[in-house]
């Protein structure tokens, strides 16, 4: 992590709220709180957003906090418009890149996502 010495300052924070809900005021308060939770487990944890541009901002936010093999950001394509199609590929290697890292990586801390991201049934 980048920043492990403010993630050990607020630490104690953390460690007295056990609930799964993550409560916030700002975005960068919620970075800090899915930083902290990242850094006090040993698995994984998934972050999922109402939609793609709130996940996509908090994407930017917590790509200050952790390295790049420490956070995933899956964006599934919930709809096209217009000006996206002609980007679809890109979009389609960003997220096999993004399900790749997911499987392989040894030091992933954050899974980032949307609500349609998570409950997507992968072909077979």
């Amino acid at each position: 992590m980048k920043h492990l010495e403010l993630l050990r300052l607020l630490n104690k924070e953390v460690k007295e709220d056990n609930s799964n809900e993550l409560t916030y005021n700002s975005q960068q308060e919620e970075a800090i709180k899915i930083c902290l939770r990242a850094f006090n487990s040993s698995k994984p944890f998934i972050v999922i957003k109402e939609n793609a541009y709130l996940a996509s901002r908090l994407n930017e936010v917590l790509m200050s906090y952790f390295e790049e093999d420490e956070l995933v950001y899956y964006n599934p394509e919930e709809s096209l418009r217009s000006e996206e199609i002609a980007s679809s590929f890109e979009n389609r290697a960003e997220r096999i890149e993004a399900l790749y890292k997911i499987i392989n990586s040894k030091n992933l801390k954050v899974v980032l996502t949307t609500p349609y991201g998570f409950i997507r049934h992968l072909p077979k």
